[in-house]
């Protein structure tokens, strides 16, 4: 920002002392959702700054109100404060503070600075005197606060109406780098709170914005395409060349390549169960300040051929050879406040949260958003352009084209987006209330009476079509409110749209809107690679390995809809290697750092072959905490290109490295499609069949007997299996207790196109045998039909036990049609029921926290004994296209062991035919004593 230095004293001088600060509209510039005046003053009901603009930004300043702290909103950090404002990123405060809930909610007194966004940075600031006497402040108790700034100095204080000193601070800068022209201003966030006697005094050399504000460092990147140029306009933008592939280029008008990086930090990432902050704690001891770390990171980024920082606000390392991309933060603030300001409320975590847009004060909202990120910096050729939110939840909570207009149903009659959606009901229906009756079959005597119901169905295309009308309502206001406002303000920079949660999530008529209003569409795009195929698939787990989609198909549809270039601002593949859990955050896994790296490459150089992608974020420079980050932030994961003691993925950097310095080389090229695939032999199977050393415990050879056909028994001292005549099922016991009861299913089509689901009812044969101690039950059962419309089968399937060993491997044979019309069949399904001593509860919805989405590794879970002393654990094959969903209906009270393969297409099988599932199906499972998570282990590792 550029400071015209204006040589003036103001009539209101530190000497004469602080006066009254007049709070008529037109002083103030602050929050409109935050703020409200009140009798003798003002009070804040949520979050948010109210600036003094009244005042000009003076060297010399002082504030004082008395704050009245009423009630915290939220389970965060609670201020309510006074401060010393020069523009956002740069400012001081003393204020109230109460803790988070979850550490207690204490309360204390504090006294911070806020320098180029970082927060709190107090390491230029030497504390003269500091005096605490009682900080623990209580609600409703008027307190008497004040901040002064003079010269180098500042100096703070509470006390309460008495006089009685609860706290003071004199600290004074030890270098040239304070914000040296401030305004007084007050601050709150989270915390309900009332302000009076607000007074203020400045004094010595005021400044003033130049109008050409033309003081930011030159732009200037190593980065950039070369052989490619329009005339340069001083700022980033796009073009279209006329073979349809989008490029950016920067202020000098050179073709650029987004490779970007986010959560660049000294600090790292903290941890809120062990307090601690790993990487900035090696920080302190490897670099003698953080300036020194500061050159070291950028040098290694800009070798590495990265060139931008795409996170959060203004980035402390950015116009040093590095362009920004901030936030304005339009969506997710305004929906963490109260209901009337959201549709969907800003919960803390990604994709929770979407603002009211229908409210009277969201235009006002964004243009007071817009004013403070994006007003001083207009002219900053660094920043590429603006994000708007990042992962709204444009889904509701449930469906993407009707899920907004189920949960604005769901508000009081007096809410604003419900009260849009009755104008949209009647507007459809052409103001005829009838029609609108006819449409949603309700009786309504007046269109009122629409908003005192909670819901309305989905039972027509007419129904979800007028739904879905008013979620494209929702795209318009928010996207086209924003831009309209961000125009006014700012004409040079672009708007990069909302960082959409993937891509399916997101209705195509938001996509749509989102083109429409946006210069650029993004993305946070956590794919998946499957490096047999050597190639980025859409969906690694499809049903057939070689009927698997590239990516494109995906960022095709996207871009038809969107017609807007692409940047992807998240992605990223964890490896298990690197000694941290990866169990919690977003990404496919991979097992080892070499894996890692080559499914990375495969992925950024497919995406930036796309003519419309323009680059990438990654994400991110450092590695998460092995303990989390927090209790509703638990990611532990290995995204980081350098670790917690600040040493770079070797592999990682060299790939990076070879893209990001040939950037045009990697936006022409041509990807090849995807390798084709060989379906593995099942190694493990053969493995599986052969006699198996005891995992644990001294089993004994198998004991057999069988007394005909289908009645049998046969024990190793570790299983019990048997089946009698009168049973479907085959029985498992384990130590002499029941286990599970083990039996088939079949999904089959009625004609006109609906499922039946029959488990067998009737065991008509069982073929024992054991040979080299191992044990294999080839079990055929059929199922005698009990209503009308179903038809009879058979099938076969087989269970294999080792002689020493705790596991069990069962596979579908096949299925017979045994009646006289076809058989169309489009699932199959082996149920292991639990039988914990003999009872069918257990202990459901417990899946193993091993990192999720692991390339090439089993897939994993079970049952749990209602004790939690025992479990019976599954495993199968990753490529195997099975669906491992053991769950419990609470609403039926039953238990469903879904292990299931579902036909890409149905089978139909003639009378007296069979068919032989196309793949092996194989489940493992386990059993052993304590945690369902130690078990899932176990099978992990030895399916592995």
């Amino acid at each position: 920002m550029n400071w015209k230095i204006v040589a003036c004293i103001s009539a209101i001088c530190m000497g004469v002392g602080a006066v009254p600060l007049d709070l008529a509209s037109g002083n103030w510039d602050m929050d409109p959702l935050g703020w409200r005046r009140i009798e003798n003053g003002m009070a804040c009901v949520v979050r948010g700054a109210a600036v003094y603009t009244a005042a000009p930004l003076s060297e010399d300043c002082e504030v004082e109100a008395t704050v009245i702290a009423d009630k915290r909103e939220g389970t965060n950090y609670a201020v309510a404060g006074v401060g010393l404002f020069m523009e956002d990123g740069n400012m001081y405060h003393v204020a109230l503070v109460e803790g988070p809930v979850k550490v207690d909610s204490f309360h204390f007194i504090e006294m911070h600075q806020m320098h180029k966004y970082v927060w709190p940075m107090n390491d230029n600031l030497e504390v003269l005197d500091r005096q605490e006497i009682d900080n623990k402040w209580k609600y409703g108790v008027p307190y008497r606060i004040r901040l002064e700034k003079k010269k180098d100095v500042l100096k703070g204080s509470v006390t309460t109406l008495d006089g009685t000193l609860m706290f003071s601070q004199t600290m004074k800068f030890k270098d040239d780098t304070p914000v040296n022209f401030v305004r007084p201003f007050l601050n709150c966030a989270n915390l309900r709170s009332r302000y009076f006697d607000i007074q203020g005094a400045w004094s010595g050399k005021t400044y003033e914005l130049d109008e050409e504000r033309n003081t930011f460092p030159p732009y200037s990147c190593k980065s950039y395409v070369e052989g490619r140029s329009i005339e340069p306009t001083g700022f980033f933008c796009v073009r279209q060349d006329d073979d349809g592939r989008w490029w950016a280029y920067d202020p000098l008008g050179r073709g650029f390549v987004v490779f970007g990086i986010d959560h660049v930090g000294y600090g790292g990432h903290g941890c809120e169960k062990t307090g601690r902050m790993l990487y900035k704690e090696h920080n302190d001891k490897a670099y003698a300040s953080v300036a020194e770390w500061e050159e070291n990171t950028l040098k290694r980024l800009t070798d590495w051929g990265f060139n931008m920082f795409l996170s959060g606000g203004m980035h402390p390392l950015a116009m040093r050879g590095m362009a920004h991309a901030p936030m304005i933060a339009i969506g997710s603030i305004m929906s963490s406040l109260d209901e009337e300001y959201y549709i969907a409320p800003n919960e803390d975590i990604p994709c929770s949260a979407f603002p009211n847009v229908f409210h009277p004060l969201f235009r006002e909202w964004c243009a007071y958003r817009i004013r403070r990120v994006c007003a001083s910096q207009v002219e900053n050729p660094w920043i590429f352009g603006y994000f708007l939110d990042n992962e709204l939840a444009w889904w509701g909570r449930t469906d993407r084209a009707v899920g907004l207009f189920d949960m604005a149903m769901k508000k009081d009659a007096s809410h604003y987006a419900k009260l849009a959606i009755r104008d949209l009901l009647l507007e459809k229906a052409g103001g005829d209330l009838a029609a609108l009756n006819r449409t949603w079959n309700l009786k309504l005597k007046n269109a009122d009476e629409l908003l005192t119901l909670t819901e309305l169905p989905n039972d027509t295309d007419e129904q979800r079509d007028i739904k879905t009308d008013y979620l494209r309502l929702c795209a318009e206001k928010y996207f086209g409110t924003i831009r309209e406002e961000f125009k006014k303000i700012d004409p040079n920079h672009m708007l990069l749209g909302c960082r959409f949660a993937g891509v399916w999530g997101n209705h195509n008529v938001v996509w749509e809107t989102a083109g429409k209003y946006s210069d650029v569409v993004t993305i946070n795009y956590y794919g998946d690679v499957d490096l047999d195929a050597e190639a980025a698939v859409v969906e690694l787990t499809t049903l057939r390995i070689n009927d698997r989609r590239p990516v494109s198909t995906e960022f095709d549809k996207l871009y038809e809809w969107a017609k807007r270039p692409v940047l992807i601002t998240e992605w990223s593949f964890p490896a298990l290697d690197a000694g941290l859990p990866s169990t919690y955050g977003a990404g496919q896994r991979f097992k080892t750092q070499a894996e890692r790296a080559k499914a990375t490459e495969i992925f950024a150089r497919t995406v930036l072959s796309f003519p419309y992608i323009i680059g990438y974020d990654y994400f991110m420079f450092v590695d998460q905490p092995p303990e989390g980050i927090s209790k509703v932030f638990p990611e532990n994961s290995n995204y980081g290109i350098v670790n917690n003691d600040d040493e770079p993925y070797p592999l990682m950097v060299k790939l990076f490295t070879d893209i990001q310095h040939h950037p045009a080389q990697a936006r022409m090229a041509t990807i090849p499609p995807l390798k084709p695939v060989v379906p593995r032999e099942h190694k493990l199977y053969d493995e599986f069949l052969a006699p198996h050393e005891a995992q644990a415990g001294n089993a004994a050879d198998w004991h057999l007997q069988q007394n005909g056909p289908t009645e049998f028994s046969c024990d190793n001292g570790l299983y019990h299996i048997f089946a009698t005549k009168d049973k479907p099922m085959v029985m498992i016991e384990a130590e002499g207790k029941p286990l599970a009861r083990f039996c088939a299913l079949t999904q089959y089509l009625r004609p006109d196109g609906s499922s039946i689901w029959n488990d067998v009812n009737e065991l008509v044969k069982a073929d024992i045998s054991v040979e080299a101690g191992q044990l294999t039950a080839v079990l055929t059962a059929r199922y005698n039909p009990v209503r009308e419309e179903e038809q009879p089968f058979e099938m076969t399937y087989r269970l294999v036990l080792p002689a020493k060993g705790e596991f069990m491997l069962a596979d579908v044979v096949e299925i017979r049609n045994t009646g006289t019309s076809p058989l169309r069949i489009k699932g199959v399904f082996l149920r292991f029921f639990a039988n914990f001593d003999g009872k069918p509860e257990v202990e459901t919805d417990i899946r193993l926290q091993l990192a999720p989405r692991v390339w090439n590794a089993p897939k994993v879970t079970g049952w749990l004994a209602p004790d939690s002393s025992r479990y019976l654990a599954f495993a199968c094959e990753e490529r195997a296209p099975l669906h491992m969903n053991p769950w419990h209906d609470e609403k039926r009270g039953t238990y469903h062991p879904d292990f299931a393969y579902y036909l890409p297409e149905p089978e139909e099988v003639a009378p007296n035919a069979a068919y032989r599932p196309d793949i092996r199906m194989y489940i493992m499972a386990l059993y052993g004593h304590g945690n369902l998570h130690d078990g899932q282990l176990k099978a992990f590792k030895l399916w592995r």
